[in-house]
């Protein structure tokens, strides 16, 4: 289990198996290092794709030690709150199961991507009057931006094509123009520079009169 705290307050816990003893281990480690550090904090629940859900043993441990009296007491102090990512019905079985067993110290909301997650934890520490890095939004957009390259649950799909109408491999009598073969004098690149001007002028014109595209 990887705890990214590069933004604190703050906490992104990502999850990469089932919780078993070796990432229990690794959360019970992680708390213990924010609760030394006494500062007001969000975690934001997330798992990599491809992390098996949790079995009883594994969602027992959580709540033995999310039940301890120590535990809960710097999680109600410092904790501001915690947005768990749930996004297969599984999860959401799992984490039923879970609240069962315990019942969270500080504000928990379950949300449906980590967009949603994101905005949830950041207003929980404004809330709390807690001081973010940078002004809110821009924050907002900094961790989201960094998240999107991580492959975690609950990100949007990735696009498979160019964002723009431009094909990806120059054409040959492009790729001539910018790869001209041995010196060239100043006038044949002015000419070539007129040339590219003009191919990227025509470009534009066809985009105008094909109209915007469809987000469908």
């Amino acid at each position: 289990m990887e705890f990214i705290d590069n933004w604190f307050p703050l906490v992104v816990a990502v999850r990469e198996g089932a919780l078993d003893e070796a990432e229990h281990a690794q959360l019970t480690a992680a708390y213990e290092r924010y609760f030394r550090r006494a500062e007001h904090y969000a975690v934001l629940n997330v798992a990599r794709l491809g992390a098996g859900a949790p079995d009883a043993r594994a969602r027992l441990r959580i709540a033995q030690w999310g039940n301890a009296p120590r535990v809960r007491q710097f999680t109600k102090l410092l904790c501001a709150g915690t947005a768990t990512v749930v996004t297969f019905p599984w999860e959401r079985r799992a984490l039923t199961a879970l609240s069962w067993l315990w019942t969270p110290a500080s504000p928990h909301q379950v949300v449906a991507s980590v967009s949603e997650g994101l905005d949830y934890c950041i207003a929980c520490l404004v809330e709390r009057g807690v001081e973010l890095p940078r002004e809110r939004e821009i924050f907002r957009i900094d961790v989201q931006r960094m998240l999107r390259g991580l492959p975690l649950a609950g990100l949007p799909p990735r696009r498979s094509q160019p964002a723009f109408d431009w094909v990806t491999q120059p054409s040959a009598r492009t790729d001539a123009i910018w790869r001209p073969g041995g010196a060239t004098p100043a006038s044949a690149q002015r000419a070539r520079l007129a040339q590219t001007t003009a191919l990227l002028r025509a470009a534009q014109q066809r985009a105008a009169q094909r109209g915007p595209r469809s987000s469908s």
